[in-house]
Parts: C-alpha cells; structure tokens; sequence
C-alpha cells in the first residue's frame, strides 16, 4: 500500500511583527467578493502536483502555478523534493502531464517544473505584494489534502509582512528557515503548499509555502498561512530559466554518488575524522565499484575539504550527472584513500 504523503511544511517557531489575527468566514471575504467566482478564475493557472518517493514507498501530492503557456510551473521544493516520476493536472481536471524537474532554490524553498508537451495554457496572473496591505481581503487556492480535482479555495486577510518562520514537515524532521514572508489569516490544509495566494483583484501575490497547526507560546492561537511574495518567487523561477545556476539555486537534475550519509558517527574508527560518514552504498554505483564503503568518511571532492553531509552535499549541488569528482576518503582502517567517480542523476534535494 502507498502510503501518501501531502506536502505543507508546518510552523514550529514564527517571529516577527505579531498583529491581531481575524479570520473571514470560508466562502466570502471581507468585501462580499465570492470566494468561488475566485478560485474559477484562477483554476485555469492552478496545477494539481503528484510524485512518487524515491526512498520509500510512498507518494507526495501538492500544488503549482502556471507561470507560461508552454508548461511552466513554479511551485514549493519541498513539495518535490526527494521524488521521481512527477505528474501534473493543470486546473484539476483534463490531461496529465509528466513533469521534469528544470531547477531548484532549497533556502527560499522555491522549484520549477516543466510539463511535457504543453502548449496553450494560461499563465497565472501576477499581482504587485508590494501594494498590498495588512487587512487586504486574500484567498489561499490549492489542492487541499491532495485529492485533486478543482481547486479550493479559503479566505481570509493579510495579518502581517516580513515574517521569519521555522518550518518541518510535521514529523519533527527537515526543519528550514525562511524569511520574508506573508502571513494570512486562514486555514492552509495539507497539499496546499506551492498554491497561489490571491488578492481581491484576482492577481496572485504570493506562494503558499507554510501553515500553523498548533497553539503554543510561539505559534499564533488563529490558522494563520505564510506565503513567499510572488516577485521574489518569479525572480528566482526566472533565474531557474535562463540556466543561471548560484550558490542557491540548482539547475537541472541533482547529481548523487549512489549512497547514504549518516548523521551520527557510530564506529569508534572513524569517530575521529571529520567529514561525512557512509551509510549504505548501492552496490551498482560508480562509488562502490570505487571501493567506497559503509562507515568510511568522504573528506574531500576535488581536493576541496568536506567537514560535514551539509559540506558534501554543497559540494555535490554544483555537480550535474556524468560529471567526473574526485573523492578522498578514509577507510575502516584509517588509510586515506582517492579514486574517480562518475556522479548519477537522483532526486531533487
């Protein structure tokens, strides 16, 4: 059985400017505009986003934004982090699109997808969040609990700029900061994440990335929605584009050695070396073939120090697959060891 998995990173901490937090009844907003007559004009631009896990058995459902005619669609990294074989539903209904990853931004939890052989479809309306107001009328749209179809939508207001948000993905795990961001009063549901935060006109001005699920002394006791601002967003979508890679932003597939990295060092013989401890190594990857193995510890790519998974992983990002590095590494016994190894295409980070 697949076990499935919606993508909305919650909030654990938020800090900030704090404002008071009013919701406006689902259906309507503040101003009489029907919420319905909203998420009609948006769904076209709107896309339903699935994916399989690639380490578990499992699937990932959540949501996109249309940003051109011939297929483009930004969405949340975390939304398609770590999987294989995406498809997408533009507007929850009609065909279904495989979808390849073009690039990716893991800091500003931000990733572009193309849809194969799309042609004619219409890009979302962008607005300006820079004109926008705390107390404006907004409507969150999605693909609430992943069970795809049209669009929902949920109103509320706008409650505060610039916020700064810790987020995990409800497990406790892969907790990431983000900055910068929208908060609104609303209730965000699982699968909502990469959706567009509308305004009264219609234009979006935000991306849904995150949403509170719990009182606490850092959490606001209301729902309350984050959102990305949409021209820092399209920003980064445009960069994706043009193939400008950075030391944020990823373009084209991710490149990987074909094993695991353990976050804990739990052999007394490596204990002190610092650099990234081998977990498991897939026995048809060029690293095994290297003689890399369980419990050795990467320590260097090209000559270049590896302290750590977060080193080495940096290290990688800058790799596209069939790129030769150069590995050095300390074996079981301690001898320092290098080899060449040709890197393979894997899942988005």
């Amino acid at each position: 059985m697949l076990l499935a998995a919606i993508a909305v990173l919650f909030i654990v901490a938020a800090v900030g400017t704090r404002s008071p937090v009013t919701p406006v009844a689902v259906g309507s907003t503040a101003t009489g505009a029907d919420v319905a007559t909203v998420v009609r004009a948006t769904d076209p631009s709107v896309v339903d986003i699935s994916a399989l896990l690639s380490s578990a058995r499992g699937s990932v459902a959540g949501t996109g934004l249309v940003l051109s005619a011939s297929g483009s669609v930004l969405t949340n990294n975390h939304v398609i982090a770590g999987t294989s074989e995406i498809t997408a539903q533009v507007g929850g209904s009609g065909r279904r699109y495989y979808a390849s990853v073009v690039g990716y931004d893991v800091p500003d939890d931000l990733a572009v997808l193309q849809l194969e052989g799309a042609t004619g479809l219409t890009p979302a309306r962008l607005g300006d969040p820079a004109a926008a107001h705390r107390g404006d009328d907004v409507v969150a749209i999605g693909n609430a609990l992943g069970l795809g179809g049209i669009p929902t939508g949920q109103a509320g207001t706008i409650t505060a700029f610039g916020q700064s948000v810790t987020a995990t993905d409800g497990s406790g795990r892969n907790g990431e900061a983000l900055s910068g961001l929208i908060a609104f009063a609303a209730e965000i549901e699982p699968g909502d994440s990469g959706g567009p935060l509308v305004d009264a006109r219609g234009q979006v001005i935000g991306l849904t990335t995150a949403a509170t699920v719990a009182d606490g002394p850092l959490i606001a006791t209301a729902p309350r929605g984050f959102a990305i601002p949409i021209d820092r967003a399209a920003a980064v979508a445009a960069q994706i584009d043009r193939g400008q890679a950075s030391a944020k932003v990823h373009v084209g597939q991710r490149a990987i050695l074909g094993l695991t990295v353990k976050t804990v060092q739990s052999t007394p013989s490596v204990a002190r070396v610092a650099g990234a401890v081998v977990g498991l190594v897939d026995v048809s990857s060029p690293a095994h073939t290297a003689g890399i193995r369980a419990d050795d510890v990467i320590v260097s790519v090209d000559l270049a120090p590896v302290g750590s998974l977060t080193a080495l992983n940096a290290a990688l990002d800058r790799r596209h697959p069939g790129d030769v590095v150069t590995l050095g590494w300390t074996d079981a016994t301690g001898q320092f060891r290098t080899a060449s190894v040709r890197l393979l295409a894997g899942p988005p980070l």
